[in-house]
Order: C-alpha cells, then sequence, then structure tokens
C-alpha cells in the first residue's frame, strides 16, 4: 500500500477535478485567441469565467488575475516585471523578503540582483521558523520598492506574519506580496488573503487540483507591465502564449469545491494533523523544526538522530515524503530553510517532511510512519555497525 505523505510538494487531484477535466478536454479545444471562431470564444469565454470566480472567491472582484504555467513562473513574472519596470524608468527596485522563501523567489531575485538591476534584502526566521514581524518592519526604509513573504513555509509549515507585514506596508505605501501556495487548504482563507496585501500567487496542485496553471492576483491594478514570455499579447500582454483552458478552468474549480468545503476540510485535516504528532514517536529521537502552535495542522518537519534522509528515502518506495523542498530534491541541494535556521549538516542529512491532504486515512498515516521509523532503526543501526 502506497502511504502518501508529501501533501505540501503536490496534492493528488480530486476526482471531480478529474472528471472535469476530462469533459473540457473533449468538448474545449479551440484557441481562446481566435474569438470569431466559436470553439475559440468557448475557450475564451470560459478562462474569462474562471478569472471571474478567482478573484471573486479571494475577495478581489476589481483586480486582475494574470494566468501562468504555475506558481514558479508567477513568482517570477512579478519580480522581474517589477524590476524591469523601475529600471525602464531609471530606477533600483529595492526587494525586502525573508531567507526562506520559496527558491522561485529567492532564484530569479540573485539573477537579477547580480546583474545589478536590483537590491535586495533577506529577513531571517527565528528559531522556531517564523520571520519576526518587527525584525521584517525594521528593514522597510523609503528606498523599498516591493516585500514579499510567503505564507506558509513549503519545508517546515511555519505560519509567517503576512498580515501584520502587510497591514504596514499598506499604510506607508509599499507594495506587498504573498505566496500563498502552501495555506490554501491548511488555513481558513479569511486568514489567508489580507486586504492590506497588494498581490499573492498559487498553484492549484497544492489543492488537489492540476498541474499546468498557476494564478498570479493583483487586488487592484497590476504593478506588472513588462511581460516575462514575449511573443504574443495574451493575458494582457503580461504572459505570451496561448493558455491553458483546461488547466485554468481545473484551477478555478479547484478553488470553488476549497470554498465550499472549507469547514470539512480544515476539519479533516486537523484530526489527520493529530494523528501525524501521535505516532511521530514512531520514528526515534529526532528534532522539531517547527512547533504545533506555530505550524499549518498535517505538516511536521524533523531530523532523525542518525539517519541519512535520503538513504531512508531510497528504501521506501511505496512511502511517499520529502527530505526538503520538492524542487531542491533533484540536485539533492542543501535545504537553505534549514541553513537559515542554524541547521547542523547532521540535521540537515537527516530532514524529513511529512506533509497530509485532505484524502489521507488515518490507517495510512499511521502505517506510513511506523514503517518510516522501523526503516529509520535499521539504518542507524546499520551505520554503527549493528546488524540484526
Amino acid at each position: 500500500m502506497l502511504a502518501y505523505l508529501d501533501a505540501n510538494a503536490a496534492t493528488p487531484p480530486d476526482e471531480r477535478i478529474v472528471s472535469y477535466s476530462d469533459t473540457l478536454n473533449r468538448c474545449i479545444f479551440g484557441n481562446p485567441s481566435n474569438i470569431f471562431s466559436l470553439p475559440g470564444r468557448e475557450a475564451r469565454d470560459l478562462i474569462d469565467k474562471s478569472r471571474g470566480a478567482i478573484g471573486h472567491i479571494i475577495g478581489w472582484d476589481d483586480g486582475s488575475i494574470v494566468f501562468t504555467s504555475g506558481c514558479t513562473e508567477a513568482n517570477n513574472l512579478l519580480l522581474v516585471s517589477h524590476v524591469l519596470d523601475l529600471s525602464r524608468q531609471g530606477r533600483t527596485a529595492h526587494i525586502v523578503t525573508s531567507s526562506i522563501e520559496h527558491p522561485s523567489i529567492l532564484a530569479p531575485l540573485v539573477r537579477l540582483s547580480d546583474a545589478r538591476l536590483c537590491r535586495i534584502t533577506l529577513v531571517p526566521p527565528s528559531a522556531n521558523g517564523v520571520v519576526d514581524a518587527g525584525r521584517m518592519i525594521e528593514a522597510l526604509d523609503d528606498t523599498v520598492t516591493l516585500v514579499s513573504l510567503m505564507s506558509v513555509n513549503n519545508e517546515t509549515g511555519a505560519i509567517q506574519p503576512v498580515w501584520e507585514v502587510s497591514a504596514w506596508c499598506q499604510r506607508h505605501g509599499i507594495f506587498c506580496h504573498s505566496d500563498i501556495s502552501q495555506a490554501l487548504g491548511k488555513v481558513p482563507l479569511h486568514s489567508i488573503i489580507s486586504s492590506d496585501l497588494h498581490a499573492v500567487t498559487f498553484s492549484p496542485h497544492k489543492f488537489h487540483g492540476l498541474r499546468g496553471a498557476g494564478v498570479l492576483a493583483f487586488r487592484s491594478d497590476p504593478i506588472a507591465r513588462e511581460p516575462l514570455l514575449v511573443g504574443g499579447h495574451q493575458e494582457a500582454g503580461l504572459r505570451a502564449g496561448t493558455e491553458n483552458t483546461v488547466a485554468i478552468a481545473c484551477a478555478a474549480r479547484a478553488l470553488e469545491i476549497l470554498q465550499s468545503e472549507e469547514e470539512e476540510i480544515l476539519r479533516k485535516r486537523k484530526v489527520l494533523g493529530e494523528v501525524l504528532l501521535d505516532v511521530l514517536q514512531e520514528l526515534g529521537t529526532h528534532r522539531l523544526w517547527s512547533g504545533p502552535t506555530t505550524t499549518v495542522p498535517g505538516c511536521v518537519s524533523l531530523s532523525l538522530n542518525g539517519v541519512e534522509a535520503s538513504l531512508l528515502l531510497e528504501k521506501l518506495p511505496d512511502i511517499a515524503f520529502s527530505t526538503g523542498s520538492a524542487c531542491a530534491m533533484i540536485d539533492r541541494t542543501p535545504s537553505h530553510v534549514l541553513k537559515a535556521l542554524g541547521a547542523t549538516s547532521g540535521e540537515i542529512d537527516g530532514f524529513i517532511r511529512l506533509s497530509v491532504h485532505r484524502f489521507n486515512t488515518e490507517d495510512e498515516i499511521r502505517l506510513g510512519v511506523q514503517k518510516i521509523g522501523r526503516t529509520a532503526n535499521l539504518v542507524r543501526k546499520a551505520s554503527m555497525g549493528i546488524f540484526a
């Protein structure tokens, strides 16, 4: 039996979304840019309807929604566009963010900074994985042009003080953005979308939607004016390329399901999160990187004592979990989040993340963690030369 405990990386799609996608793939095939044909108009109407639905759900009916291929592209688009727009005005962007942001925030900023196109200020987290709001606000002087702070950290599940920071930014006229991908379906919608935020980004495959679409939403007029991809006038000129109509419509449908069933989703997540915490003793000696009071339910990040996590992954192909950010696992890059938290090399090597979703069962979680624990114990013994 596969135990899927890697929901922060991706969630299994809701069967209703799969069925909806199948139907659309058979019926909606026109190019949405060709509004002079019936198939093209049908595709364009579906995209416009999806845009309106997403704006309404997040409470930004008068805002602007830009569709991309995923949240990585949405984050890149926001940052690169902001920097290039100011550069064309003869100004230098100064962007403040945290040192534990997703690589799709940090990597483009490093590239832009290396090209001398912007200044960046990185605010470190506290020991519990949460960025101190006061410390971030202290970094915001009159040269700052944009602030970006994720709502929930993807590796630790730690909830970040977006409301406090965005409120300060609003009072002082600074544009504030949050990547909310890891918050949707884990905390109430109304606690994610602050009225003081100016932009949010997210990917639907984090809450039982499909891969292939991402959302960059602006509360009012877009700050982005320079496209990242050029060669067409799609998405109000901000993102060239034929839109993925089906993925976009499924993103809106996934968000609608999340909104309509939120109470049950959050209740189930709380129960499953308690089960996950209850069986952690099965893993042996470990260090938690974010406490239950500062973390979204159903996500646990820890370092196993005396165990190399990558070896554990290889021995457990039927248990899905992560050793850090899914985007960094391909080349096994050491976690920049744990480095920012002051982890030792041994703690980084032994780091695993367990994250659940609404369709997990209690038995699946218990059996999965128990199997990880038994295998970890065998790995510990082998590393000490003890063989059963």
